[in-house]
């Protein structure tokens, strides 16, 4: 039996001083899945994150997470109930290390109330442990170990971007969604990533992508929403969506034809 869907978007409109994101957008994402978003630069795949996380509000449509209200709620609620992102542009505080930073991201330590703050120093100095090593298993199931203590200005774009990911995993979000998580890797830190977002799918949580390799997500994804103009022109598995005629003549073309050889 197939899995309810436990994020669902129905109609999502989104206006910039008059400029469409947004087009009546649904979607649906079910535990374990991981779906992707392809299409054009401003198809509104990054403006349906920043919905999603309650960073932009919509004008109109509804947004729901199981049973609660998602347009109700503050970003850091929604954080809260179990949903995290990752940013086109890498965000990561230069001055920790990359163990600093995912340890950040944990939620329910303490200190985080102030009620919590008289609780004696050997209690804090306990789950601090604790945490460090739950940072570094996540280092290392992104090939990080060996960064781990060193300032994450100092690594590279794509240790940075893991970094970034080993964040949102910290955070033990039941969707995740990943904008362009892939970009500027080499072939075999894509391998890793890969792995680490398929463990996530048997572990039941799920993941949107916006990826703009279509081989990627295609080999990556369950099921593909192909976007243009803030609305969605082709939805099903990647094979269906590559075999779309809109899809194949108005987007791709040639380029998406060489891409099948």
């Amino acid at each position: 039996m197939k899995a309810d869907p436990w994020l669902r978007a129905h109609g999502l409109r989104k206006s910039f001083s008059g400029v469409t994101a947004l087009a009546g957008f649904s979607c649906s994402l079910a535990p374990g899945e991981i779906l992707g978003l392809v299409g054009p630069n401003g198809a509104g795949k990054t403006t349906f994150f920043d919905v999603v996380t309650g960073i932009v509000a919509p004008d109109a449509g509804s947004l729901v997470f199981g049973d609660v209200d998602l347009l109700r709620l503050s970003p850091h609620r929604r954080s809260r109930l179990g949903i995290a992102r990752t940013f086109q542009e890498v965000r990561v505080i230069g001055g920790l290390t990359a163990v600093e930073n995912v340890v950040l991201h944990f939620h329910g330590q303490k200190g985080e109330r102030v009620t919590e703050a008289i609780a004696p120093r050997r209690r804090y100095l306990a789950q601090e442990a604790s945490l460090v090593a739950k940072g570094m298993e996540l280092l290392e199931r992104l090939g990080l170990t060996h960064k781990s203590s060193a300032p994450a200005r100092d690594l590279s774009y794509g240790e940075q971007k893991r970094l970034s990911l080993a964040c949102c995993l910290a955070t033990e979000a039941t969707v995740i969604l990943l904008d362009e998580p892939l970009a500027g890797l080499t072939p075999a830190v894509i391998e890793t990533v890969t792995g680490v977002l398929q463990l996530l799918r048997e572990e039941h949580s799920s993941v949107i992508l916006v990826e703009h390799d279509f081989s990627a997500a295609s080999r990556l994804c369950d099921r593909l929403l192909f976007m243009d103009a803030g609305a969605v022109v082709a939805e099903g598995t990647p094979e269906e969506v590559r075999s779309d005629p809109r899809v194949i003549e108005v987007y791709l073309g040639s380029s998406f034809d060489h891409a099948r050889d």
